[in-house]
């Protein structure tokens, strides 16, 4: 992917964390008062300008020293243009202003050279959503007007569109850019009606779901008093003696008032001595990032990784039911020839799958089957059905013109093979209790290993 291809994600990205911000304010201000015409929608074309800013910037070789300055100085500005011209209430709001003023520039400066990558591109679609649905809801409950959802909606819209462009992987035209505000128009359209239809029953949901809480949460506080004055109930009586005092005899502790005055000397030169410390500072961070270069970002902004690639819901159906008929296609052959010995051997092999018996990686038919054959031991019956199946699967599955007829012994084996099998394990388990025991207790078992036991 070329460089043209990275400008609308990441600007779509980083208006997409613009309106994010703006729906944080609202949510934070709208059940004190109403924001003002100015700030937070002031952070939706603030990004905008910021990134045009820090690409331009960056066209040439520049030091991490200038980019730093540059969107300090821009979120200074918008900082000051907020106090200027819409005042906040209180300084909670001011330093929240600011944070947001200096993370959209320190996220500008990085979008501008390095591109989104495919996760924060996903992950900026499922909080716009996110933020949607939850404000929409609360918009609702307080019976506001879901106009102030138009930033949100407009985020959602631009996460969604910069996603479509990333995955799509074309470069930026007049024509493609045509298109694209087109689909923007009609993504923002879409989550607009959407959002208009659903707030209110998101609202009536939002506050039933509130009074559920409130009942539950009250109900709990009842039972936990019940239990209380239950417990109080169970102790003894207090004795009848009561403390009595006059309220002459109580006496209250004189306070003593200390009032301590700083030293202003002493103020003013630890004042200084940290000014001094933040200059110093100040000016090491200057040299260190005046060293430090970035390249043009049109010669070293690449996209890195590859795109995977993706099936229509169509093709991916059809691959999901040619799965399922394979497999069942499968079964009813086995099943069909579950009585030839190269039926019976995958019958086998199916069946001890998910057992210790199971077929070894390398491990040949006839190994395999041998090995069945002497779990089966004690069944003199199905040891000889098995001696029968060995020299008959090596024919059927190595031999140009193996038999294809049913052998008498399958349905014996089928049937005595599974009970033989958990007859063995447990014996097994039953000859390793004595050594389990011995350890547990800290001793040191004198029999024989039970890993070296097999029962005959």
């Amino acid at each position: 992917m070329d460089n043209r291809s990275s400008l609308l994600p990441a600007a779509a990205s980083l208006f997409a964390t613009s309106c994010l911000q703006c729906t944080l304010v609202y949510l934070t201000t709208l059940n004190a008062y109403a924001p003002g015409p100015y700030y937070p929608l002031m952070l939706l074309p603030y990004s905008l300008v910021l990134f045009a800013a820090n690409r331009l910037f960056l066209r040439r070789e520049r030091t991490v020293l200038g980019l730093v300055l540059l969107n300090g100085g821009l979120s200074l500005a918008a900082f000051l243009s907020v106090v200027l011209v819409n005042p906040l209430p209180d300084w909670g709001s001011l330093l929240f202003a600011a944070l947001f003023c200096l993370w959209l520039a320190a996220r500008a400066g990085q979008l501008a050279w390095s591109p989104p990558t495919l996760f924060q591109l996903i992950l900026s679609v499922d909080l716009c959503l996110a933020a949607l649905a939850l404000f929409t809801a609360y918009l609702a409950a307080l019976e506001l007007p879901v106009s102030w959802c138009a930033p949100i909606a407009a985020g959602c819209a631009a996460s969604i569109l910069g996603l479509i462009v990333y995955r799509s992987g074309s470069s930026l035209n007049l024509k493609s850019g045509l298109f694209l505000a087109a689909v923007f128009a009609g993504v923002f359209a879409m989550v607009w009606l959407l959002v208009g239809y659903l707030a209110a029953p998101a609202g009536e949901g939002l506050v039933t779901l509130w009074n559920w809480l409130v009942s539950a949460v009250l109900f709990l506080l009842g039972q936990l008093w019940r239990l209380l004055v239950f417990l109080t109930s169970l102790l003894p009586p207090a004795p009848a003696e009561e403390l009595t005092l006059e309220p002459e005899q109580i006496q209250m502790p004189e306070q003593e008032e200390t009032l301590t005055q700083a030293n202003p000397v002493v103020l003013a030169a630890f004042l200084a001595i940290l000014a001094l410390a933040a200059l110093v500072l100040a000016i090491r961070l200057a040299l260190r990032l005046r060293r430090l270069r970035l390249a043009p970002h049109t010669h070293s902004v690449r996209i890195s990784g590859t795109r995977a690639g993706r099936i229509s819901l169509l093709a991916g159906l059809r691959r999901l039911l040619a799965g399922l008929w394979s497999r069942f296609v499968l079964r009813l052959t086995l099943w069909r020839n579950r009585n030839t010995a190269w039926g019976l051997y995958f019958l086998l092999v199916r069946r001890s799958a998910p057992t210790p018996w199971h077929k070894l990686r390398g491990e040949t038919p006839r190994e395999f089957l041998t090995r069945l054959r002497e779990g089966a031991a004690g069944d003199q019956d199905l040891a000889q059905a098995l001696d029968r199946l060995i020299p008959a699967v090596d024919l059927a599955l190595f031999s140009p013109g193996g038999p294809e007829g049913e052998l008498p012994q399958a349905p014996l084996i089928r049937r005595r093979l599974g009970r033989a099998m958990g007859l063995l394990t447990l014996r097994q388990l039953v000859s390793r209790l004595p050594g389990l025991r011995s350890r547990l207790a800290g001793e040191n078992p004198g029999g024989p290993s039970p890993h070296s036991s097999s029962p005959a």
